[in-house]
C-alpha cells in the first residue's frame, strides 16, 4: 500500500478525520441533552404524582378517616416535597480547570508570580 504525499490528499483526509470526530463528539452530546430532557421529564411526573397523591390523601382525611386508619389499612403516607419543588436532589458535575491559564485584568497570567509594585 502507497500512501498519498500530495499535499490536498492529505488535507482532504485529515478533514474526513476531523468531520468523523466531530460528528462522533456532537452525537454524544445529542444523546445526554435527550436523557436530560427525559429525566426532566420524569422528575416533574414523579412531583405531579405526588402532589396528586398528597391532595388524595388530604381528601380521605377530610372524608373521615384518620391518617392512623389510612396506614393501618396499608396506604402509603405522602412524602413532604423537598425544598425547592424537586423531588430529588441534583448532584451537579464538578466544574473542570480551564485549559489555558487565566488573565487578568491587566493581561497578566495570574500565574501566581509577584504583584507589579506601583
Amino acid at each position: 500500500m502507497s500512501t498519498s504525499t500530495d499535499p490536498d490528499d492529505v488535507a482532504a483526509a485529515a478533514r474526513r478525520q476531523l468531520e468523523a470526530d466531530t460528528e462522533r463528539r456532537v452525537n454524544a452530546v445529542r444523546t445526554v441533552a435527550e436523557a436530560g430532557r427525559t429525566a426532566d421529564e420524569a422528575d416533574a411526573a414523579a412531583r405531579a404524582a405526588a402532589a396528586a397523591h398528597a391532595a388524595a390523601w388530604a381528601a380521605a382525611v377530610a372524608a373521615g378517616w384518620s391518617e392512623r386508619d389510612l396506614k393501618q389499612i396499608g396506604l402509603r403516607t405522602p412524602t413532604a416535597p423537598a425544598s425547592g419543588g424537586s423531588g430529588a436532589t441534583r448532584r451537579r458535575p464538578r466544574a473542570t480547570a480551564p485549559s489555558t491559564p487565566a488573565v487578568d485584568a491587566d493581561g497578566q497570567d495570574g500565574g501566581g508570580g509577584e504583584a507589579p509594585s506601583d
